[in-house]
């Protein structure tokens, strides 16, 4: 498959499974995921991560890990190392959630382990998923999540003693669309200063003094139009977006 080929068919997943869909002259929109059914997906699925407080960006994942496993005439396959999950076909794909209320720049991975998956996968391809986000204002999402975990943890306690909220979790999501990019090789070591940095979290320390890796992140909005593979509308308006879904 061309790199073309596998960033289609990930956004088709994506279109497929939660993407609006036609009925004779009717377009209906997609369908929205909620906090307690991806829970209740990863936990029937035996995966850990509807533990997470960033549960979107696990579930989105997980989903397509599973799915492509269960097609093996595809040629994208699961691939995972440690908490990376991504696909790989004869290209490595990282699959991101975006929240469109919270600006243009997607956080990647630590600076050292990124630079070693391009270099030894001659670059990989980045596919962002742009969404609509709930948050859980209420708290009921924390409360159940909490309730099956059988409690807030230590670290937990221990932050509320000390006044500190938790951090708000996101309720449900309503995927808006996708776009697929590449980073090559050249681009880490190229002037990209504008849209591909490597900066992030750089000379910044955890709770417990300990140094943060530094983290790539990619500003969507200067992205060069050669680095876009592929774009895919999964509900917005087709005819008010017509030209932003042809144009690169």
């Amino acid at each position: 498959m061309t790199l073309q080929d596998e960033a289609e068919a990930i956004l088709k997943f994506f279109k497929d499974e939660l993407g609006m869909f036609r009925e004779g002259k009717e377009i209906h929109p997609g369908s929205s995921i909620d906090c307690f059914n991806a829970a209740k997906w990863m936990i029937e699925n035996e995966i850990p991560s509807w533990k997470e407080v960033e549960w979107p960006g696990f579930f989105v994942k997980h989903i397509a890990q599973d799915h492509f496993q269960q097609h093996p005439e595809s040629n994208l396959k699961s691939h995972t190392v440690g908490k990376i999950y991504r696909l790989k076909g004869d290209y490595l794909w990282d699959i991101r959630f975006h929240d469109v209320d919270k600006g243009s720049i997607i956080i990647l991975t630590d600076v050292r382990g990124f630079e070693q998956d391009i270099q030894e996968n001659n670059g990989i391809g980045i596919i962002i998923l742009n969404a609509l986000v709930i948050s859980d204002e209420d708290d009921v999402c924390r409360k159940k999540i909490e309730e099956l975990k059988g409690g807030p943890s230590e670290y937990e306690l221990k932050r509320r003693m000390e006044g500190i909220r938790p951090r708000m979790r996101k309720k449900s999501f309503f995927l808006l669309y996708g776009i697929a990019y590449f980073i090559s090789p050249e681009d880490i070591i190229g002037d990209t200063d504008t849209w591909l940095m490597s900066n992030f979290q750089k000379n910044m320390r955890n709770s417990d003094n300990k140094p943060r890796n530094a983290k790539y992140i990619i500003d969507m909005d200067n992205v060069p139009d050669e680095k876009i593979i592929v774009k895919s509308n999964f509900n917005m308006d087709p005819e008010d977006y017509k030209e932003f879904f042809t144009k690169k």
